[in-house]
C-alpha cells in the first residue's frame, strides 16, 4: 500500500512529573541551600509517531528475563536433585529444561529470541543458522508508534521517577552533559578540586534513558518491505509546563533541564519565555548550616577554627562551586524556534533549517540492534536555579537571595512534552 508522503513525520513524548519538598526552610535562602532532598516523580510518559517514524526503548537486559542455569544435558538429568522446583536450565545444544516436582521433563528446543538471565549474564537464543546462544547486555523494546510511562521507567531501570536536585556546572547549549554533582555539604566548597569536594550525583538523582528511531520505506517501491530511509531527525518542540494541582502549589518547572545526546551532537534545554539562552549561576555563597549567616572559612572541616582566621571578626565567606564560575546551564526556550535548534514547518510537512540531532539509518535492517539511531535523554533538576518566591514576587537573580518556602513546593508537579520529526517523504 502506498502511504501518503505529504505528511510531516512526528514523534511526540509527553512526560508528567511531580516534585515534592521536605524539610524546614526559613529566611532568605537559595533552594540548594539546605540538605533535605527534593524529589520529583514521573506520573505519566507517552510517545507517539506516524507509521513512517518508529520509536522504541533500550534497557539493561539484566533482570528483565527469566532466571536460568547453564549445563549440558547429561548434567541436568544426572543432578536433578540439586535444582529447585521451577528452575530453568539451558544447555549448549539449545534445549530448555524446567524442574518439576520430582525431576526434569524432556528438554524442548529454545524459542528464537528467548532470553535467560544466568547469574547476571543474559543469553539470547538465535535460531537462524548457525544457531547460538548470544550474550547480550541490552534489551530492546518493540518498534511502534507509542510508548507508555512504564516503558520509559523500564528503559531507565527505575521503579519510579523520583529525582533529587543536582547541578551541571559549566554546561553549554550544545555540549556534552558535564559531570552532575549532588547537593553540597557545609564547608565542601569546590566541585572537583581541593581536599573537600562535592559528591558526584547518584544515578538515582536524575532520569536517563535511551530511545531508538527508524524511518521505514513503506510506499511499495522497494523490493525489501523493511527497507529504511536515511532522514535527519529533529527535535521539533519541547514544552515544560507547571501542572495545575489542587491545592495549588508554586511553580518548580523552571528548574527542569533536558539534555539530548546522539554521538557528538547535543542539545541542552530548559524552560524559557523567549528565544534567548538560559544562563544559570552555578557558584555562590550559601547558608548550608542554616545559622542565619553565609558559610565562611570557619565551616571548613578540620582545623578551621575561629581563632585561626586572619580576621576573626570578618571571616572569609565560602564561594561554593568557585572552581566552576559562571556557567550557561540550559539552552532553548520551549516557546520559540529562533534559537536555531527547531526547524520550521512549511505547513505541508517540509522541515527547513534547525539543527538535526543526527540521521537515521538508511540501509536495510541493520545487522545489530546497536546500529539504529540512538538518542540518550537525561532529565534533571538544576539545584542552582532561582525559583519564584512563594509570595508571588518576581524571582531574583542571585542564588543567595532566592526565597524558597518549602510548604509552597510540596506536591508541585510539572509536565514535559517532546516532539521529534523528519521531513515529508516526497
Amino acid at each position: 500500500m502506498k502511504t501518503n508522503g505529504k505528511k510531516a513525520i512526528i514523534a511526540t513524548m509527553a512526560i508528567a512529573m511531580a516534585a515534592g519538598i521536605a524539610g524546614s526552610i526559613s529566611g532568605t535562602v537559595a533552594w540548594f541551600q539546605y540538605n533535605t532532598r527534593v524529589t520529583s516523580e514521573f506520573t505519566g510518559t507517552t510517545a507517539k509517531c506516524t507509521e513512517f517514524l518508529q520509536v522504541r526503548t533500550i534497557k539493561d537486559a539484566t533482570g528483565t528475563v527469566a532466571k536460568a542455569k547453564l549445563a549440558n544435558e547429561a548434567a541436568v538429568t544426572a543432578a536433578a536433585a540439586s535444582y529447585a522446583e521451577g528452575d530453568i536450565v539451558i544447555t549448549d545444544d539449545f534445549k530448555v529444561f524446567t524442574k518439576g516436582a520430582e525431576s526434569f521433563g524432556a528438554g524442548v528446543a529454545a524459542v528464537d529470541g528467548a532470553k535467560y538471565d544466568v547469574n547476571g549474564t543474559v543469553y539470547k537464543y538465535k535460531a537462524a543458522a548457525p544457531a547460538a546462544w548470544e550474550t547480550i547486555t541490552k534489551d530492546y523494546g518493540s518498534w511502534g508508534t507509542s510508548l507508555q510511562n512504564a516503558d520509559i521507567l523500564e528503559a531507565a531501570g527505575r521503579a519510579n521517577g523520583k529525582l533529587a536536585p543536582v547541578t551541571a556546572p559549566g554546561a553549554t547549549v550544545d555540549g556534552a552533559l558535564p559531570t552532575l554533582y549532588g547537593q553540597p555539604v557545609c564547608g565542601y566548597e569546590q566541585y572537583a578540586h581541593g581536599d573537600y569536594k562535592w559528591q558526584t550525583a547518584e544515578t538515582s538523582d536524575y532520569m536517563q534513558f535511551q530511545l531508538q528511531f527508524r524511518v521505514l520505506d513503506i510506499d511499495g517501491k522497494e523490493a525489501n518491505p523493511n527497507a529504511l530511509i536515511a532522514q535527519p531527525l529533529y527535535l521539533t518542540d519541547l514544552t515544560i509546563a507547571q501542572k495545575v494541582t489542587s491545592p495549588a502549589t508554586s511553580d518548580i518547572s523552571s528548574a527542569v533541564r533536558v539534555h539530548l545526546a546522539h554521538d557528538t551532537t547535543y542539545a541542552h534545554i530548559g524552560k524559557g519565555t523567549n528565544a534567548a539562552n538560559i544562563s544559570t549561576v552555578t557558584t555562590g555563597s550559601l547558608d548550608l548550616n542554616l545559622d542565619g549567616h553565609v558559610d565562611d572559612e570557619r565551616d571548613v572541616p578540620g582545623s578551621h577554627y575561629s581563632f585561626n582566621a586572619a580576621d576573626p571578626e570578618n571571616p572569609v565567606a565560602l564561594q561554593y562551586g568557585k572552581d566552576a564560575g559562571m556557567g550557561t546551564s540550559a539552552a532553548y526556550s520551549n516557546l520559540y524556534a529562533a534559537n536555531g535548534l527547531y526547524p520550521t514547518n512549511d505547513s505541508v510537512g517540509h522541515l527547513e533549517g534547525g539543527r538535526a540531532l543526527g540521521t537515521t539509518d538508511g540501509t536495510d535492517v541493520p545487522a545489530t540492534d546497536a546500529e539504529y539511531f540512538t538518542l540518550t535523554v537525561t532529565i534533571y533538576l538544576e539545584g542552582w536555579q532561582p525559583l519564584e518566591p512563594a509570595n508571588g514576587a518576581a524571582a531574583v537573580t542571585s542564588p543567595a537571595n532566592t526565597i524558597w518556602n518549602s510548604a509552597s513546593y510540596i506536591g508541585s508537579e510539572f509536565n514535559i512534552g517532546m516532539s521529534f520529526g523528519v521531513t515529508t517523504l516526497d
